[in-house]
C-alpha cells in the first residue's frame, strides 16, 4: 500500500518482514486437526481480515501524507482526526435512537452522572493520547513500520494472554 501511494519501491528487507508477516498469519489461520470445527476461521472471516488489514494499512499512509497539511504536528493531526471522527458518527448516533436513550437515563433516579462524567473524561484523554502515540509512530517512522510494531505489539500481548 505504502509503495502504490507513494510511488517507491519497497527495500528487501521490508520484502522480508511483509512475507514472515504473511507466512505467520498463513500459519495462525491454518485449519489443524487439534482444533474443533467451529474454531476455524471461514472463508469470510478470513476475507474480511485481509481486508480490515489492507484498510488499516492505507490508513497508515494517509497519515503519512496528511501530516504536511497540519504542519507535521501530530497533535493537531490528532484533533482533526477526532473531530471528523465525531461528525461521521453523530448521524449513526441520532439514527440508532442514542440520544433518548442518553435523555431517559439523565432523569433516571438511579443514574449516576459523577460516574458518566468521569469514565467520559477518563476514556476522551486516553483515547487521545493513544490516538497521539499511534500519529507520532507513523510519523516519525514509516507507515510500513507502524504496521509492523502494531503486529508485533498485539501477537506478543495474544501469545502473554494465552501462554499460561
Amino acid at each position: 500500500m505504502s509503495s502504490a501511494v507513494t510511488r517507491t519501491s519497497p527495500t528487501r528487507a521490508v520484502i522480508l518482514s511483509a512475507a514472515v508477516v504473511t507466512v505467520g498469519f498463513m500459519v495462525g489461520v491454518a485449519p489443524s486437526q487439534a482444533l474443533p470445527v467451529h474454531a476455524i476461521p471461514s472463508n469470510l472471516a478470513l476475507f474480511y481480515g485481509v481486508l480490515s488489514s489492507l484498510f488499516i494499512a492505507f490508513h497508515a499512509v494517509l497519515i503519512k501524507n496528511s501530516l504536511p497539511h497540519c504542519n507535521n504536528s501530530t497533535i493537531e493531526l490528532a484533533w482533526w482526526t477526532n473531530v471528523g471522527s465525531a461528525v461521521m458518527l453523530f448521524p449513526l448516533v441520532l439514527l440508532h435512537g442514542e440520544i433518548p436513550t442518553m435523555y431517559s437515563l439523565a432523569y433516571s433516579p438511579t443514574w449516576n452522572w459523577q460516574v458518566f462524567a468521569w469514565g467520559s473524561a477518563v476514556t476522551g484523554v486516553f483515547g487521545f493520547l493513544l490516538c497521539v502515540a499511534g500519529l507520532l509512530s507513523i510519523k516519525v517512522t514509516s507507515p510500513i513500520t507502524h504496521m509492523f510494531s502494531s503486529v508485533s505489539f498485539i501477537a506478543s500481548n495474544i501469545m502473554v494472554i494465552t501462554v499460561p
